[in-house]
């Protein structure tokens, strides 16, 4: 399976190796990814998930369609999930071990030593 999740910056670090030398870390705040949609074979030709991350927070309920448009948060309405400012869709080898409404979070990399991190800026 292709592990992904997605996450936010947060800030830089500096760590020291065993023999004394600094590196660079950045730090990544991953918060649960919530499934929003199931891609299967038999409807759409291949499988996947669709994976939402950080949610709209908004203080008055009225001023979340100044945020989501009418499309998307039906999308979100149909999956009995709040809106989300990102999705993404990441393919799987079987879409029905997945749930929609299901939270993935790091604990997805448990035995996993080292990962790639990808940005956009």
């Amino acid at each position: 399976m292709n592990r992904r999740l997605m996450g936010k910056k947060c800030g830089m670090v500096r760590v020291f190796d065993t023999d004394g030398t600094p590196l660079a870390c950045t730090l990544v705040r991953i918060s649960p990814n919530i499934v929003t949609q199931l891609k299967t074979a038999e409807n759409d030709g291949y499988e996947a998930i669709q994976l939402a991350f950080d949610e709209v927070k908004v203080q008055d309920e009225r001023t979340l369609e100044k945020r989501v448009t009418k499309p998307v948060r039906g999308h979100y309405k149909k999956a009995g999930v709040a809106p989300h400012r990102h999705m993404h869709e990441v393919r799987v080898d079987d879409a029905s071990t997945f749930q929609v409404g299901q939270a993935l979070d790091v604990s997805l990399f448990d035995g996993v030593k080292t990962v790639d991190v990808t940005g956009v800026s």
